[in-house]
Order: structure tokens, then sequence, then C-alpha cells
């Protein structure tokens, strides 16, 4: 995850999290009712009640904003997203549409090309805009002309702090959806949006459309050992009955008098025949990670571009707590059923009165059963701390049986009881059901499995325990995986790897177990599924390894070597020191201090590194020469036993002379619909520009100041304005290029980019400047750097 991303995503969960705990929030898809719609507009009634309910609560009743609402109830309006919206909406005058296109540098009629470029959004009032555009009167139209266009802005603040969100939806009658997502951190981020009001009038000036311009957004956060958390569930399940028939296969029946009283009788034999459907998907996701550091940035966004209006200062260390967590499990379960029954009935009078009912039967189902998973929620089988990626494709067979006889009296349902039956070869096996008051008595016997992985993982055992062992024993508990889809008791071998075997025989909940090594030094310990007491035999592919140190103390091995290299400048890598050690441990506790040149010190609390873990890199970006930093690792063992301490000191030579200029510079088109150089092109960029330096000739650069000029044309309603603008910003000391879009600038008009080489202390060498017109330079194929 890079920085950018990372970014996003605490911004993007606070504000999702903030509004889902305000309780005046108010909910586009809720508040307002899409009347007509295609591609890039749609036809809106806005909730007038509950816009204005909102300003309300925030102490704005009275307001401009909440008279000027009053204005809209009842109307309708038209959103625009895109040149084709603007176009094809059949709700907006053609002069309207040709102005607003030249607004956003088009001219009618426009290139089908350029339909699908964004624009806005625009909120439009199709009546007004009508009536400025369609008035037939020159004095409505010069007192138009008169009521000026309002830039506005809204702004508002978010109070970061922790904020949850949990979600439950029920999709339909089968699909359950749940999620919930957890943030923490202190500070605060601030977006303001700027807006364009267009207006016209004859002797009110009134407003017809609200058009976007940009928004910026300001975001200063504190983390300290900020938690970000996301859980989510979704379910699925559908049962149905196939198939459903009863039988006769012999019926007879009579009658008898005592007295005055007719009974009659009925007996019956049959065969009753089902197919039973169920099916269930269940979808998981769970992750958590930490966040430690500051983030101030401020940028200025249109569309999808932003432009940060002062350096970034992103000082983040972010460490996932656990692995990205997920899985996917299918059950499909066809279950056909033959039930043999005999029924008895004695009634009085043709049936006014029943005094007696009996049946016995025996029922005999066969379920055949599908499973599939895919994902890591299912165990850490090797112990190495990380959830395996597993999978699972089988098919399972089983026979079942049971009996049963009910009676009821003088009409009611009666109670149903077990029978208890026996049968060598199979199994006893208990379930409760509804018709029985306790437990029945199942005969189950296993008929076929088949794996069509081979193996599939979920098959495969856990060994759970130290890394480290003694040789007079350590504990391991051995058992099947959390996802393990049978019940049955099963049976295990296992090889300590030191040429004893044994073997044993638990229940799916496992069994501890412990070993006496004859020598030390690492031993290769694997446990084999082989069998299962229902006869599902599995074998030699059914097995998990993992390596077990056997030490005389249980302590890890030493920190073997802790070295420094120093890595030079690179396309995609900053200059600094990479710290290096070796040695093998279940984990490694790492802290350093830095310490300045004029003797600062600051310190990093001490944090945890994977055994694969074997460097830390250290860049030299705003440390000046002289600056220190300390390194202090630890080498310890899974129940946190860990050795001395070994430090390492490193001094930064980073050159504080001022560099040199870049030298040449040169220039790379970008069309829409062209890869940049070597694949460059930003994600949805429109036409732009690459502009290229070179690394100066003396001197180490510790950033590049960057800084673009152009003239921007802004084309209005009645008037025309030319402005200079200038973009500032600085760039890491390994990129050597920067993009710039010419989207709203007039083909011909001069971009200017002056670049300079600068060191630690922001002293910068001579400028480097090129110069070119917009739409002339043509894709030359350069270089990136």
């Amino acid at each position: 995850m890079n920085r950018l991303q990372l970014i996003l995503m605490l911004i993007s969960t606070m504000i999702i999290s903030y509004s889902s705990n305000a309780s005046n929030a108010v909910k586009i898809s809720n508040s307002n009712l899409i009347l007509n719609q295609g591609n890039g507009w749609a036809l809106v009634k806005p909730n007038v009640d509950s816009y204005q309910q909102m300003l309300s609560s925030k102490g704005g009743a009275g307001s401009a904003d909440y008279l000027e609402a009053e204005e809209y109830r009842g109307k309708n309006l038209v959103a625009i997203t895109t040149v084709e919206g603007l176009i094809s909406s059949g709700y907006l005058p053609i002069g309207y549409i040709q102005d607003k296109l030249a607004e956003y540098g088009y001219s009618y009629p426009v290139s089908p090309q350029n339909f699908s470029q964004g624009i806005g959004p625009i909120i439009v009032d199709p009546v007004r805009v009508n009536e400025v555009y369609n008035s037939n009167s020159n004095s409505y139209a010069q007192a138009s002309a008169g009521c000026s266009d309002q830039y506005r802005s809204k702004s508002f603040s978010l109070d970061v702090g922790n904020k949850n969100l949990s979600k439950d939806y029920d999709v339909n009658n089968y699909v359950n959806v749940s999620a919930d997502i957890g943030f923490g951190a202190t500070g605060t981020a601030d977006i303001e949006v700027f807006y364009k009001k267009d207006r016209g009038g004859f002797i009110k000036c009134f407003t017809y459309d609200v058009d976007y311009k940009s928004h910026e957004i300001k975001a200063n956060m504190n983390f300290v050992d900020t938690t970000i958390a996301l859980n989510g569930t979704a379910t699925y399940k559908y049962e149905a009955n196939l198939f459903h028939d009863r039988y006769k296969l012999w019926k007879g029946y009579g009658q008898f008098w005592v007295w005055i009283v007719q009974f009659e009788w009925e007996l019956e034999v049959g065969v009753g025949l089902d197919v039973d459907l169920t099916a269930e998907a269940n979808a998981t996701i769970s992750y958590e990670g930490k966040v430690n550091g500051n983030l101030d940035i401020q940028w200025t966004c249109k569309n999808s571009e932003c432009t940060p209006m002062k350096p970034d200062v992103i000082d983040i260390d972010y460490s996932p707590n656990e692995q990205l967590v997920y899985s996917l499990d299918v059950e499909i379960i066809i279950d056909p059923k033959v039930t043999l029954y005999a029924k008895a009935d004695l009634e009085i009078y043709w049936g006014i009165l029943d005094i007696v009912e009996a049946e016995v039967g025996i029922v005999l189902s066969a379920p055949l059963r599908f499973y599939g998973y895919y994902g890591n929620a299912c165990s850490d089988g090797d112990g190495d701390g990380t959830n395996e990626l597993v999978k699972a494709a089988i098919v399972d067979w089983n026979a079942k049986l049971y009996a049963y006889w009910r009676v009821g009296l003088l009409g009611s349902n009666g109670k149903a009881l077990q029978i208890s039956l026996s049968i060598p070869g199979w199994d006893d096996v208990y379930s409760t059901d509804t018709i029985f008051d306790s437990e029945k008595n199942i005969l189950s016997k296993h008929l076929w499995f088949k794996d069509f992985l081979n193996p599939s993982g979920i098959l495969t055992p856990v060994i759970s325990g130290t890394t480290e062992a003694m040789p007079n024993g350590s504990l391991f508990n051995i058992k099947p995986r959390s996802c393990y889809p049978f019940n049955d008791d099963v049976r295990f071998e296992i090889n300590w790897g030191d040429g004893q075997f044994e073997q044993l025989e638990t229940s799916i909940d496992g069994k501890v177990v412990s070993h006496n090594w004859s020598s030390i030094g690492p031993k290769q310990v694997s446990v084999t599924l082989l069998n299962d007491v229902e006869g599902r035999t599995f074998g030699s592919d059914y097995k998990t390894t993992r390596t077990i140190q056997v030490t005389t103390d249980g302590k890890p091995a030493q920190v073997s070597s802790l070295t420094t290299a120093v890595l030079p400048v690179s396309r995609y890598q900053e200059a600094g020191v990479n710290f290096n050690w070796g040695g093998d441990a279940h984990h490694y506790l790492i802290s350093y201090t830095n310490v300045t040149a004029s003797g600062t010190r600051n310190t990093r609390s001490p944090f945890e590194v994977t055994g694969n873990t074997k460097s830390k890199f250290f860049e030299y970006a705003g440390k000046h020469t002289g600056h220190v930093i300390i390194f202090n690792i630890k080498a310890c063992n899974v129940n946190d036993i860990c050795s001395q301490s070994k430090t390492l000191s490193h001094t930064v030579v980073n050159n504080t002379s001022v560099p040199s200029s870049v030298g040449n510079m040169w220039v790379t088109s970008l069309l829409n619909t062209q890869p940049g150089p070597i694949g460059k092109n930003p994600p949805n960029a429109v036409s732009g520009t690459y502009s290229y330096w070179n690394v100066p000739s003396t001197g180490i650069p510790d950033h590049y100041k960057v800084e673009i000029s152009y003239l921007s044309t802004d084309i209005f309603k009645f008037r025309t304005n030319r402005t200079l603008k200038t973009h500032n910003f600085n760039l890491p000391n390994h990129v050597k290029s920067t993009y710039f879009s010419s989207s709203g600038i007039a083909i011909g008009e001069l971009i200017t980019v002056k670049v300079s080489a600068c060191n630690v202390d922001n002293q910068c060498g001579a400028i480097s400047t090129i110069s070119y017109d917009n739409g002339t330079v043509i894709n030359d194929g350069g270089v990136f750097m």
C-alpha cells in the first residue's frame, strides 16, 4: 500500500464513519426522487423539507440558503455530469448548451469522442434557464446581462476521533450482509467546495444553475497506535422440497356397531418419496492494522486531479496487526428420502370423531453433499503466524436410517416416539427433531468420498505450539483446521523428525501431545491425516510440516550479524541506509534513536518484525551530514524470550553543498488514448505533457523545486478573463519528471516549467527552464528518467 493510497483510505474511512454517526446526515438516494435519467444526466425532484431540516439543525433556519430552497418546492432540476449529458438531456435550450460547452473549452457541435468527458457536476433549473435563453424581449436579455454571476463556497470540518460503522442488510429472503468498520485518530479534516451560480432575470435576479468548480482538502491528523479495522460477512441460504409424493401399496377398511354407535376402521401401507435441496454460501472478510505518525496536507482538486498547495508532511508508519483474512464457502446438499409406513385409523360416525390414529414407519435417506472453499480464514496450519490460502472441492455421500411410531387419541396429533435400531456396520448417531420429545436414534453409514483437488487444503492438519523446544519435550496441539467440513473422529500420523513416528486418534477438537527429542537442532515435524471413523481415507498428501528448533535453553539463535549498506538515489528509491542482519528467530524486536547534528535525540519505541524480515531502511531526506542513526535489535522466540540487544550506529553523509542546475529539459505529449512514455499514463488522464530533467552534474539533491506557470482562459457569459496561474511544489530526489494536464487550457497558450535542485537546507541551484505551446508538442518517445 503506497502513501497516497493510505492517505485516501484514512480520510475516506473517517468520512464514512463520521457520516454514519451523524443523525442529521441527508442521503441523496433517500432525499431526492429521480424522475428520468440518461447518460450523464438525471431529472430529479429535490426534497426541500430534508434540506431545510438539515439547515435548521445547524442553526441555518431563515438563512438565504433556507429561503432560496423554498423556491424549489415541487420543482424539478436537471443534474449534468458529462458533455453528452449536457447535450442530450432534452431539457436545456441550445444557447445555454453552447455557452456552457464554451466555458469548459468545447465548441458546438462536439465531437463524439468527447461525449464521455466529465464536467461540473452542474445543477440546472430547466424552467428558469429557458426563461433566460428563450425570451424574445431584448430588454429582458439586457436585464439578464446585468445579473452578475456569483462565486461561492461551502466548507465543513470533521473532528477526527474514534468512529465505528456497523450495518446489517437483508438483501432478500436468502441473502444477509453485515459490515463493521473501525477508525481512530486525533486532528481535523476540512473540505471546502467552490462553485459558481449563473444568474439572470428581468426585475429580480435569480439563479438558473449551480456549477461545481473545485474543492480544497486540508487535513492534519495524528496517529498513535491508531487502529483501522474492517469486518464483513455475507450469507446466502436456500431450502426447497424438489419432489414429494406418497404411493399406497395396500389399503383396507371396514365397520362394526356397538349398540347404536358405528365404528369405522382403516388400514394403509404405503411408500413416501421426497427429494430436498439445501444450498448455502458464506463470505467473510476481516482486517486490522495500526498507524503511527502525522499527516498534514493541503490540496486543491478539480474532478480527479489534485495539486498540493504547500509541501505535504507525510510521516506515517503503517503496520498490519494481522493479515487480510477472507473466505468463501459453498455447500449444496441433495437429500432423497424413502419412507415405508403403515397407518391405522379408528373413527365413529363417518369421521365425526377420531378415536385413535397410529402410524409406524422407517425412513431411509441418502444425502449427497458438495462442499467448496476458498480463503485463508481457516487456521494457521504450520504455525508461522500467517494463515495459509486453502481450497476445497469435495463430494461426500452417506446413508441414514431411522424408525418412528406415532399415536394420536381423540383427534390430537399425538406423540411421536423413537424406535431404537441396530444394524451391524452402521453407526449410532443422534439428532434433535421437532416431532420428537428427545433425540432420535439415527443409524448412519458412509458410502463414498471424492476429493477433486487431492488434496483439498482444508483437510491438512494444524500443528499449534512453540517453534523452539527443549529436548525433554514441549506441548503441541494436533487438530483439523477450523473449517474442516466433517464432525467425525480422525486419525493422524506424526513424524517427529528424529526417526520416531506416532499415531493419534482424536475428535475434531484435537489433542495435546508432547515428545522427547534425543538430539538438538532443527527438526522437520510433519502431521498427516490418514482417515476418519466413517471410513474416509486421505493419505500422505494430506500433510502439514513445520520446523521445530530444539535447543538446550529454549531460546532462539542470537542476531548473527548486523551491517549497514548505503543506497544511492535511484529511479524509485531515495538515498538512504539499510541496516541488514542475520539470524534464525521467531521475530525481532527493533528500536532506534535519531540524533541530529545539534545533539537532539528522538527515540522510536520498540516494535516487532517477523523472523523473515532481515533489513530496515532509513532515508536521508531531511537529514544533515553528522546526523546519527542508532539501531538496536533483539532476536526473540515465540514466548517473547529475547536475546541481548545488538547495536550499530550510522553517521549520515548527506551533501549539503548547493547542487548545480539540472541541465537540459525536454517535453513529451500525452493524448487521451495514448500511453505515456514506457506506460506512465496516469489513470483516466486527459491530454497533457511530461517534463523531464537530468541529475545535477555536481552535488546530491535532497529534493527538486518545481514551478509551472501558464495563462488560463475562463470563458463566461458576457466576458472573457485571462489569468496567469502558477503551481509550486517539491518532488523527492528520485523523481525526475512531472506530468501536467492541459485540460481547460486553450490551444497555443504558453506553458513554462522551471526546475531547480535543492539540498537538505532548501538551498537550490540555478533554475532550468523550458517553455512550450499547449497542443503543439508531439509524442517523441522520450525516455522516462
